[in-house]
């Protein structure tokens, strides 16, 4: 049997590929996203769902997955979740339709679900609590090379190849992730307790009540009864939920957890972070449909919020480890919103040359204020929760990232249509013309290219120039949303995140 030292390394190395596999995924997608968009022709509401269907499968079963994995062993559970995924990434890249992308991409999001709490908990249960925070740094810095790389590994597949084959990169990675993982990892302990099935179904169906009520709010219409209806379901699925966990004896959801001070101020400081950082999601499809660049040159741009995340990566998990996890929150979180606010002005003024070090700094900001609000949330959970305690951050994280993406794609929508409509209606010229059928203009759907080309070639610039300098109007304008919820995170910090690192210890409870 492998000693204390090598299942340390070994863990530590499955969790790299995993994770890293994981974030090569996330990031190689929205580059190619506008690539997509116009292979299918699909709506902007159908590309938002390629991404949500996936951020939506993750919340709604990484809780469960985490309960199975302290149940059944997290060694099996992150094995069935590796196959899982590859199979669903092939299938993503065989896809002929966007129904078929969107429904295969919610079975990678179950994959992914199942490997997320599977890996922290094998991780926690075979390296030493004095030095999780500087191995969480060191696994940040493999996340961070993985992040950085994906956006140009996605551009340069997308530029020279296929869409197809950002999903078909996962293929292999996950064949080595599960010789790994069978092959070293010891088999996990496993502990006696009954899956609350009631809570898992509350949880699940109130998250998709309220996704799809973000996502079909403008076209269905926010003070329409579909909406109301999601909107009152969602509210009263979570209100089940709370009920049946407060009284069951193994909750989904263990409500007790929330009253670790540590771990609450992570959660809510995840949440607020993965809420803004669902605008990365929409920054790629700027780069190509405002600035017209190339899938491989808005690859190496959106590379640049791995830059100095990746240098950072190691030493931020030693310096929460040495002086607690407040100090570098709150300087993380200072870096984000500055960033948020740069990038609003650079993009709003189409500046490259300013948007590049904006784009930089946010994702110094985010190691920053991530991993050490991760370390300390994760060692206040005692040794027996920690598979929930690290599936319940994994959902908020998700949850944040799913929301995100709806509400912040809402406002780009609504805003790009509001300005568009205003700019047309502002010449003499298109006063006349009906700004929705224009909406599949950067999609290059068959209906919008028949309208627009039987234009004079006079209006037919006027209408393409309004058309992308009111994205360029909306997208900043969102940018300054996300700062918002930073702003919201770091209040929770300044008045929560209160422990020095001795404080922090007193919550440990060790196996």
């Amino acid at each position: 049997m492998p000693d204390r030292f090598t299942k340390k390394w070994i863990a530590i190395i499955v969790i790299m590929m995993t994770n890293g596999m994981l974030w090569l995924d996330a990031t190689i997608l929205p580059v190619a996203l506008p690539t997509i968009q116009s292979y299918f022709h699909s709506t902007n509401v159908q590309l938002q769902w390629m991404i949500d269907t996936y951020l939506v499968a993750l919340p709604i079963f990484v809780v469960m997955a985490g309960k199975m994995g302290d149940v059944h062993g997290h060694r099996k559970i992150l094995s069935f979740g590796i196959i899982l995924f590859a199979l669903s990434s092939l299938f993503c890249g065989l896809s002929q339709t966007s129904f078929h992308l969107i429904a295969f991409r919610f079975f990678q999001g179950l994959g992914a679900a199942m490997m997320v709490p599977s890996s922290t908990g094998i991780l926690f249960q075979n390296t030493p609590e004095k030095n999780r925070g500087a191995i969480l740094g060191l696994i940040a810095f493999a996340n961070s090379f993985f992040m950085a790389m994906g956006p140009l590994v996605g551009g340069f597949i997308t530029h020279y190849f296929s869409w197809h084959y950002i999903f078909f990169v996962n293929v292999p990675f996950s064949l080595i992730a599960l010789f790994f993982t069978l092959r070293f990892l010891p088999r996990s302990p496993t502990i006696r307790e009954p899956i609350d099935v009631l809570g898992f179904l509350s949880y699940g169906l109130s998250l998709i009540c309220l996704t799809i009520a973000i996502m079909e709010g403008r076209g269905w219409g926010f003070a329409s009864l579909p909406v109301i209806s999601l909107f009152f379901f969602f509210f009263l699925f979570l209100a089940i939920l709370y009920y049946v966990d407060r009284k069951a004896k193994d909750p989904f959801i263990s409500f007790s957890l929330f009253k670790i001070t540590p771990f609450l101020s992570g959660l809510l400081i995840t949440f607020f972070v993965s809420l803004a950082r669902g605008m990365f999601i929409f920054w790629p499809i700027y780069f190509q449909d405002v600035l017209s660049l190339s899938p491989l040159a808005s690859g190496a741009l959106t590379s640049a919020s791995g830059i100095l995340n990746m240098a950072a990566a190691p030493f931020v998990g030693k310096i929460a480890d040495k002086y607690g996890s407040k100090k570098p929150v709150l300087i993380g979180q200072t870096i984000i919103i500055l960033s948020f606010f740069w990038i609003s002005y650079s993009m709003f003024q189409m500046n490259l040359y300013l948007l590049y070090p904006a784009l930089a700094a946010i994702g110094l900001g985010i190691i920053l204020t991530m991993v050490p609000a991760y370390t300390c949330a994760m060692n206040s959970v005692p040794a027996p929760k920690r598979g929930q305690g690290a599936g319940l951050i994994s959902t908020f994280r998700e949850t944040g990232n799913s929301l995100g993406v709806a509400i912040l794609g809402s406002i780009i929508v609504n805003l790009h249509i509001d300005r568009f409509s205003s700019e047309l209606s502002q010449n003499s010229d298109t006063r006349s013309l009906n700004p929705a059928q224009f909406e599949g203009l950067f999609s290059k759907s068959p209906a919008t290219l028949d309208a627009i080309s039987e234009m004079p070639s006079q209006m037919q610039e006027t209408v393409t120039e309004a058309f992308r300098l009111s994205y360029a109007f909306a997208i900043s304008l969102t940018n300054l949303v996300s700062g918002l919820f930073i702003i919201i995170s770091m209040i929770i910090a300044i008045f929560l995140f209160k422990y020095k690192r001795k404080q922090e210890s007193q919550y440990l409870l060790e196996p």
